[in-house]
């Protein structure tokens, strides 16, 4: 997921969710 590459630069708490779904 490109996406989580991009939250993971510096907002941790957007990937949270996203892995959690």
């Amino acid at each position: 997921n490109k996406a989580v590459g991009v939250m993971k630069a510096g907002q941790t708490f957007t990937i949270e969710p996203m892995i959690n779904s």
